[in-house]
């Protein structure tokens, strides 16, 4: 009889959400957009589930500093219809400002579900290297220090709880070793 494997369901109360800084100045956008998907989603994660927001928080730095390979910098157009007759519009990669050139390219990388938009809202871009996320990531920072020093401690918990056990083992002896000591003074 075959056993029933159980699925992996985490609850939103297990799931943290951190917040990463991406540097992408002289990056390519292509690779840069599939790896800021990649933490958007969650997939770098262990507890990864689709159905949940799972991912973390990016905030991305130098965006005017992202590189595009080949021709596109002067081929590649951008388009969007109104839905309207005629009103097609059609930007070059040229004129597009680099934030929303890499929101666009991160957005096509996406699971296309009612979470994408959640999680694009989770991205933020500044073209320079000032952003207004400093205290966001200083939480995030002290809480892995934390986590970090929680492990340490219980380690050295371990430790200290095994030498009490060697201790007690000891006196124990001891406590042997008196009583025969006693017994035989006695006789």
């Amino acid at each position: 009889m075959s056993k029933k494997i159980e699925q992996y369901n985490p609850s939103a109360k297990n799931i943290v959400n951190d917040w990463k800084v991406v540097d992408a100045s002289g990056q390519t956008l292509g690779i840069l957009a599939s790896k800021i998907a990649t933490m958007l989603m969650g997939k770098h994660k262990p507890n990864y589930v689709p159905h949940m927001l799972t991912g973390d928080y990016v905030v991305v730095i130098n965006a005017s500093g992202i590189k595009v390979t080949g021709m596109k910098s002067e081929q590649k157009l951008y388009t969007r219809h109104s839905q309207y007759p005629g009103n097609i519009k059609k930007i070059p990669y040229n004129r597009m400002p680099s934030n929303k050139v890499l929101q666009l390219a991160v957005k096509g990388m996406l699971p296309k579900n009612k979470l994408s938009s959640k999680m694009l809202k989770r991205l933020k871009i500044y073209d320079d290297s000032n952003h207004p996320h400093s205290a966001q990531l200083l939480g995030t920072e002290n809480r892995l220090n934390s986590k970090k020093e929680i492990v340490s401690s219980g380690i050295e918990s371990t430790k200290s709880s095994k030498k009490k056990k060697k201790r007690l083992f000891l006196s124990k002896n001891l406590k042997r070793q008196l009583s025969i000591e006693i017994k035989r003074e006695n006789c």
